[in-house]
């Protein structure tokens, strides 16, 4: 027989349970307390605002101390920043607060109510009852830089979804004007693209009814990446295109959507790059960069910094499987008596996190000649898929930087793919 013990996170001696579920305008209460033996049910329905949560909080705080309870535990679900005044109010008044999984409650609901529906009154008991078993989740609040950090790397992702929005619109106004532009996809954003935009609106047109001599004399104009091969080939493109004749109103139409969309592309971009330079400037001001300092010289300071980002302090991470498990990098089983079925990650942590560790990955550590250059093709081999071995660099790699950040000794490569028993054991 084996006997785990395992210590609930709750004292429900000590704090009151408080479930709230969020809305974006509503929140509502549940908390269950025992009075001589039977149970008493305390809830409540309140607007989401401030004013509102500290008055409820108050209520449940005056109502606790009279049961005897020393403080409030409030716990709720992640709602995408609708619980985050909810948070922030219950920390400032002096109470513990953390999350439940929403996948939890959603398995959870059967058991709870012997009934699959969902309303906002039911999902507080579920997320009350999952509190008082323990199965919460740290809600953490990151403070000073790595808070700024975090905030200018959401703000990153948002503005690299706006950028690339504004590419696809910049490149089908080129298309449906230039209708046989077969050019790379990239070349849009060089400097020849600039001027062709800049001379002729991206017209074929324009560009034929000028003449090839003027063509590529104003075309070279554009400097550094001039080639007379590409110069030739838009000439060709833009002749074909030329018999596909647009109405001259269209074609201005056209040509100024094009000039404007190329200058919101310019002006997006630059704000991605001083994004990109606050960034760096804050994480230089971190303790994890001179730790991993030493790292590879290819691994890009910049995902570094969005890796931190996500993280938050990596020294807050006890072990280094819960940093796995907060990058949904964890491994998950699927097996049921003689059925074996594949273990793959588990995807719910921050997809944010798993996608820059790929970006790191894929650049930087498994090219020939990296530092995962060899591991990677021995993992590819083993595992006879490269996604899988990929995952498994990006498994090693965090747990290098965990490694690195709690032992307090800057990254080594030499260390890298020693076994652990080798290693001395820190005091």
């Amino acid at each position: 027989m084996q006997v785990t013990i395992q210590n609930n996170v709750v004292n429900s001696n000590e704090s009151m349970i408080v479930a709230v579920d969020v809305g974006k305008t509503k929140l509502n209460f549940l908390a269950r307390v025992w009075v001589k033996g039977r149970q008493m049910t305390l809830t409540d329905e309140r607007r989401n605002s401030n004013k509102a949560i500290e008055h409820v909080l108050s209520e449940y705080t005056r109502k606790a101390r009279e049961l005897g309870y020393k403080s409030l535990y409030v716990v709720c679900e992640p709602t995408g920043g609708y619980e985050q005044k909810l948070l922030a109010t219950a920390r400032r008044k002096g109470h513990s607060t953390e999350y439940v999984s929403g996948e939890a409650v959603n398995r959870c609901k059967s058991v709870e109510s012997n009934d699959s529906g969902k309303t906002d009154q039911k999902d507080p008991g579920i997320i009350h009852t999952l509190a008082s078993q323990g199965r919460t989740l740290t809600s953490r609040e990151l403070t000073g830089s790595y808070d700024s950090l975090r905030v200018l790397n959401e703000t990153f992702e948002k503005e690299q979804d706006n950028l690339v929005e504004i590419k696809n619109r910049l490149h089908a106004a080129v298309v449906e004007l230039f209708v046989d532009w077969d050019m790379r996809p990239g070349f849009l954003y060089t400097n020849t693209a600039a001027s062709l935009v800049e001379e002729f609106g991206c017209s074929p047109y324009r560009i034929v009814e000028a003449g090839w001599e003027e063509f590529s004399r104003r075309l070279r104009k554009a400097g550094r990446g001039f080639r007379w091969k590409t110069a030739a080939k838009i000439w060709r493109a833009a002749q074909s295109s030329s018999l596909h004749r647009h109405a001259a109103e269209v074609e201005h139409v056209l040509v100024e959507r094009i000039r404007m969309l190329y200058q919101d592309y310019k002006t997006q971009h630059d704000r991605i790059e001083h994004i990109r330079a606050q960034m760096e400037e804050l994480y230089r001001k971190l303790p994890e960069s001179e730790l991993l300092s030493t790292l590879p010289g290819s691994v890009s300071t910049f995902l570094l910094a969005r890796v931190i980002a996500e993280t938050g302090p990596l020294s807050d991470f006890r072990s280094y499987r819960q940093l796995l498990r907060y990058a949904g990098l964890n491994l998950r089983e699927c097996k049921s008596g003689k059925y074996q079925g594949k273990i793959r990650i588990s995807k719910k942590g921050r997809p944010v996190l798993r996608k820059v560790l790929y970006q790191i990955v894929f650049a930087d550590l498994i090219p020939e000649g990296c530092l995962y250059s060899g591991y990677y093709q021995q993992k590819k081999q083993d595992l006879s898929n490269g996604m899988k071995a990929i995952v498994a660099v990006m498994r090693h790699f965090l747990r290098c930087l965990h490694g690195v950040v709690r032992s307090g000794q800057k990254f080594s490569c030499e260390r890298v793919f020693r076994q652990t028993q080798q290693l001395p054991r820190a005091a």
